[in-house]
């Protein structure tokens, strides 16, 4: 039996005439649904002249719907999995005289593919049509008893798109609508960091010096842009019925598996972390609070002074002289007695107390106790987390909870905080109780006689040996004579932590300039602020690819509660149904709108807790020279892309070249080590302990080593596209199919009749996950499959560079090695050139020449490659041999042996460096362990028009 909805009674029509003709098949619309019917509906949307229903708000983003569409009206009596997926799983358990009755229009062309893709957010005046650029699903929730006449007009004249919404929905009203294009976004993020470093880098002697906890800098506005297949969904609020519960998820379809773009940038609220230069400093020349701390328990490691004295410098004796009040040369034995039990209480208390508090205290030691106690008491026995949220809104307490949180307050405000115990295990105690805990351990500090030595151990800290003392009597101190005028042996011993020796064995020249560049801290400030912004663009671009690549069609993306019943509301509202969440960047909890969560904002969280590594720190409390850091600061920090900054302090770093190649070392220092000991190669020494251990996997997992692939192509087609794609699939990478699935999602332009997709160029990073590294060696990898993998790497490297195309087809070609092999010297020994037949191209597009001819200084170019080869390939098949059997030899035997990884980055005469060794192992894990947990490798494509940003696709194993 049909019913005909014509356009007067439409509430949603913005232009055209027609109706809605739906047919209910024997259903009588005189009476209510009949749950056994098993009725199936469907509605046509009939238009006059052929135009479409077009419904949103005038001058915003709207939905139409084709003539001649035909839609299902689906009844739901029961819960089902499409209403799990619209949020209303549970909708019946509440409303059991209810049915919900929903209108699908475009599902099946989700599931199937083709939406029309663009690159911007739902702009205004924006068509979207539904089941052409996106679906549109529209339910609500009806009483059993209600005649169906009636429910269908009530359904239908009600249809509208997500951006209409300017009040309440009712219980089992959801509206959905995707679409492809940009989600944008941000957050006010908590910048913190932690400190680890080794003394030394040597293979042999890599041990942790020291474990710098997290400390809070400040915050930063971070702004983020995902392009992919998303929805917008709309329905109740979960924390307030009267609000508006926005999410955004993952579109259903397995058209786009990979994030088209991703950008993240900065507000004009990231100026500066207030005290970054001086709290980093501090750690770094361990004169922060928690350093002392931390120097504690080195205390306790000694049984004599004289024992004792030999593992400290001039200044933290000088330190001890203080604590005891007494020369620390004039210690007896019995007052060492008493040094030592005073540092165990010192520990205890350290031990014994939240980090949090002690962070606290370290950080607002200059407010003063009270202005300290007096906020932690209105945290005191806080009795839910809707009471904590209500306190952040106090802005005097805001940087308070920000610090007992670590940072993340909004995870801990939802309940969605992951704290781990010192094993790594996650705590089970309820979140109130952890931050109720916390304050109490904080106000304990400060009030309980119990820590009334760590109070007074870091009052003298703060006050007498901290950093910002220090940087204030050095104002104005240029010179090696202004220094001395100064006559402070304590001065003098600081800055001695800053050159690594003592001052008169300093040229009074240099130790000028260090004094120079120690006066300029904003300079220091700025470039230590460019380096951590560097590190979290690249940590969360990478965060957020990865997980829109891991995100399942049902995981929140981004949520928020919008209460409409205000101006600011509506507006939020408006902007989020567009894909634009920047509005709520400033703040997470407002009365016009609150951040639920959602895995990006979660990445971007996770994102702003940095590690710097410190190569090249102190053994016990000697340290190294840190006067390279002073001079250039920003030269000598490489940002990672995984939230890990490394700080070379012995190793000046001068230009690109000096950092590619120091960076490889080190990570290829760290990767041995760390290989070594998991596979039981390595007769470890007592001073190697677990924490040294966890230091060099969270390094070797915190680096990834990089590698431009092919010819940087400002006209690339779509073959050379493939090329690249080509490349990621003889690395196993999971995500990268056929090119048809990547080239809808880049953008073209036509020349001539022809089309090219810009400068497109392809990095590969390779990253290693401790699973991977433990059982690397557990199946061999035979010598033909190490060479081709060096060999395809460095063709790909050489063959960026049209001058060197040649060599690397030479290079490629095995005869050719053949020859270098039997020949030896007299290979490169030819006056002139010499020719060689080449194999053919291991990429589609990129067709080898039948042969090649290589000029004289090639020739020994060629020849350095081809040693190369075989010193890397040796020393692999050697760890190899070492790892699969039951020999151990000492740290220093096991560095030695390794002496062929650490030739393999020595420059050539040429000026090209590429190495494969990073690529070798990551080969080796995709051919033994082929599950996708193990690794973290990732093919990145970068591509440009003329006259567009850059976009970014990465095709990764997400670990």
């Amino acid at each position: 039996m049909p019913i005909s909805i014509t356009n007067d009674k439409f509430k949603f029509l913005n232009s055209g005439t027609g109706s809605v003709d739906i047919e209910a098949q024997t259903l009588p619309l005189d009476k209510p649904l009949d749950p056994n019917a098993g009725a199936l509906l469907t509605a046509k949307f009939n238009v006059q002249a052929a135009q479409a229903f077009s419904f949103g708000p005038s001058g915003d983003a709207r939905v139409s719907i084709s003539a001649g569409t035909t839609a299902s009206l689906t009844p739901f009596f029961q819960s089902s999995s499409q209403l799990t997926d619209h949020g209303l799983g549970t909708f019946f358990d509440a409303n059991p005289h209810k049915y919900i009755l929903a209108l699908d229009i475009g599902a099946q062309a989700a599931l199937a593919a083709g939406f029309t893709y663009s690159y911007s957010t739902l702009s205004v005046g924006a068509d979207l049509k539904a089941g052409v650029d996106g679906e549109y699903f529209f339910c609500r929730a009806y009483d059993t008893d209600q005649i169906l006449g009636e429910v269908l007009a009530d359904l239908v004249t009600n249809l509208r798109p997500p951006s209409s919404v300017a009040g309440k929905l009712a219980p089992g009203e959801v509206i959905f609508l995707g679409f492809g294009g940009y989600l944008n976004f941000g957050l006010n993020v908590s910048v913190g960091y932690e400190m680890k470093g080794t003394h030394s880098l040597d293979i042999a002697n890599l041990l942790l010096s020291e474990s710098y906890s997290l400390s809070l800098l400040g915050k930063v506005g971070l702004t983020a842009g995902v392009a992919g297949n998303f929805s917008i969904q709309l329905r109740a609020g979960e924390t307030d019925p009267a609000w508006v519960h926005v999410s955004v998820q993952k579109k259903r379809s397995n058209q786009l598996a990979f994030a088209a773009d991703v950008t993240v940038g900065f507000t004009d609220e990231s100026q500066g972390l207030p005290g970054s230069a001086q709290d980093f400093l501090g750690a770094l020349l361990g004169v922060n609070a928690k350093n002392w701390l931390n120097f504690a328990q080195q205390i306790l490691s000694s049984s004599t002074p004289d024992q004792l004295k030999n593992s400290l410098d001039n200044l933290s004796e000088h330190f001890m002289s203080a604590w005891v009040d007494k020369a620390f040369d004039a210690l007896g034995q019995t007052e060492f007695q008493q040094v030592l039990d005073d540092a165990h209480k010192v520990v205890e208390s350290y031990l014994n107390l939240d980090t949090t508090a002690i962070n606290l205290f370290d950080k607002y030691f200059s407010a003063g106790e009270p202005a300290l106690v007096q906020a932690l008491q209105q945290l005191r026995h806080l009795t839910s987390l809707d009471q904590l949220a209500a306190k952040y809104t106090d802005s005097s307490l805001i940087k308070y909870i920000e610090e007992l949180t670590g940072g993340d307050p909004l995870a801990w405000i939802l309940g969605k905080v992951d704290l781990k115990d010192p094993a790594g295990n996650s705590l089970t105690e309820p979140i109130l109780d952890i931050f109720n805990g916390r304050v109490e351990d904080a106000l304990s500090l400060l009030q309980d006689d119990a820590h009334g030595l760590i109070k007074k151990y870091i009052t003298l800290a703060k006050s007498k040996f901290g950093i910002d003392g220090f940087v204030k009597q050095l104002e104005g101190v240029t010179t090696f004579d202004g220094l001395k005028q100064k006559a402070n042996d304590v001065l003098n011993s600081f800055v001695e932590r800053i050159i690594g020796r003592t001052i008169d064995s300093i040229d009074k020249g240099r130790l000028g300039k260090v004094l120079t560049a120690f006066q300029n801290i904003t300079r220091i400030e700025n470039d230590l602020y460019s380096n951590l912004k560097e590190a979290l663009n690249q940590t969360a671009t990478f965060a957020l690819h990865a997980e829109y690549s891991r995100a399942r069609e049902n995981d929140a993306l981004l949520e928020i509660e919008v209460n409409p019943a205000t101006a600011a509301g509506t507006a939020v509202l408006r902007e989020a149904c567009r894909g634009n969440l920047r509005p709520v960047l400033g703040a997470p909890i407002t009365a016009d709108y609150r951040i639920m969560g959602g895995t990006l904002l979660d990445q971007l969280t996770k994102t702003s807790k940095l590690t710097l590594n410190i190569a090249g720190w102190h053994s016990n409390f000697h340290y190294s020279s840190v006067e390279s850091v002073i001079v250039s600061t920003q030269q000598q920090i490489v940002p990672g892309d995984k939230g890990m900054l490394t700080v070379f302090t012995t190793v000046e770093m001068k230009s690109t070249e000096d950092v590619e190649k120091n960076h490889q070392q080190l990570h290829a220092a760290f990767l041995l080590r760390t290989i070594g000991e998991t596979q039981g190669s390595i007769n470890t020494p007592p001073a190697f302990d677990h924490k040294s251990a966890k230091y060099l996997m969270d390094t070797i997992t915190g680096m990834s080593a990089s590698y431009r692939l092919l010819l940087e192509d400002s006209k690339a087609t779509k073959e050379r596209i493939a090329d690249f794609l080509k490349f990621g699939e003889q690395f196993s990478l999971s995500q990268v199919t056929d090119v048809n699935t990547v080239i809808p999602f880049m953008e073209p332009e036509t020349v001539k009749n022809k089309v090219d997709y810009g400068d497109v160029a392809a990095d590969y990073e390779v990253r290693f996950v401790d699973q991977a590294i433990a059982a690397m060696f557990k199946t061999s990898i035979a010598e033909q499959d190490i060479r081709k993998v060096m060999r395809l790497v460095t063709l790909g490297t050489l063959l960026a560079d049209e001058a060197l195309e040649d060599l690397g087809w030479a290079y490629w070609t095995q005869a050719v090695h053949d020859a270098w092999a039997q020949e030896g010297g007299q290979f490169r020994n030819f006056a002139t050139s010499r020719e060689f037949p080449v194999d053919p191209s291991p990429f589609p597009s990129k067709k080898s020449p039948e042969r090649v001819q290589l000029p004289h200084f090639q020739l020994f170019t060629l020849s350095e490659f081809f040693s190369k080869e075989e010193k890397l390939v040796k020393a692999l098949l050697g760890l190899q041999q070492l790892c699969q059997s039951s020999q151990r030899v000492d740290p220093g035997e096991f560095a030695s042996r390794m002496q062929g990884f650490a030739d393999s980055f020595s420059p050539l005469d040429a000026g090209v460096r590429t190495n494969a060794m990073f690529s070798v192992f990551d080969k080796l894990i995709a051919l033994t362990q082929p599950s996708a947990a193990t690794r973290g490798s990732s093919l990145k494509l970068t591509s440009k028009l003329k006259d567009s940003p850059a976009r970014t696709k990465v095709f990764l194993q997400v670990p």
